[in-house]
C-alpha cells in the first residue's frame, strides 16, 4: 500500500453510445427481409424507450451524489 504519495484518487466513467450499432442491426434485418416494417417500427420504438429510460438515470447524478457523500 502506498501512503502519502501525493497521488490523487481518480474515478473515470466511460460511456459508449451503442444506439447507432443497434439501429444499424435493425436496418440490416429490415433490408434482409428478416423482419417486417411493422416489426422494425416496434423494435425501433422500444429501442428509443430503453435509451430514454437509461439516459434519464444517467450516472452524472450518481457521480455528483458520490462526491457529496465522500
Amino acid at each position: 500500500m502506498i501512503e502519502n504519495s501525493g497521488n490523487s484518487e481518480v474515478h473515470i466513467d466511460i460511456h459508449i453510445d451503442t444506439m447507432p450499432i443497434a439501429f444499424a442491426i435493425l436496418c440490416s434485418a429490415l433490408a434482409a427481409k428478416q423482419m417486417s416494417k411493422e416489426e422494425f417500427d416496434t423494435a425501433y420504438t422500444r429501442l428509443q424507450e430503453m435509451n430514454r429510460e437509461h439516459n434519464s438515470n444517467t450516472s452524472v447524478k450518481q457521480i455528483i451524489n458520490q462526491e457529496i457523500e465522500e
